[in-house]
C-alpha cells in the first residue's frame, strides 16, 4: 500500500538520521510537509517516534509496520 510505504520510508529515514527537522525530512523524501506531519502524528500515537517542536526522533518500529516490512522483503 502507498500509505504503508510512506510510513516505512519516513521511519527508515528518521532511524538513519536519529533525529531530523520536519522541513528537512519533507525535502529529502519529496513528500509534502503537511502529509509528513499527519503521518508523524500517527506514528507518535503508536510511540514509534518522539515529536517535539519540529524535530523528530526515532524510537522504534511499531509492530504492524515492522511485520509488513519483513513480509515485503520476503516477497
Amino acid at each position: 500500500m502507498v500509505i504503508e510505504d510512506a510510513y516505512n520510508k519516513i521511519l527508515d529515514h528518521i532511524k538513519k538520521h536519529h533525529q531530523i527537522n520536519t522541513f528537512r525530512l519533507a525535502r529529502e523524501l519529496g513528500i509534502e510537509r503537511h502529509k509528513i506531519l499527519n503521518i508523524l502524528k500517527k506514528l507518535e500515537e503508536k510511540k514509534a517516534i518522539e515529536f517535539k517542536t519540529g524535530n523528530v526522533r526515532f524510537l522504534k518500529f511499531p509492530k504492524e509496520e515492522r511485520k509488513a516490512k519483513i513480509e515485503a522483503k520476503k516477497a
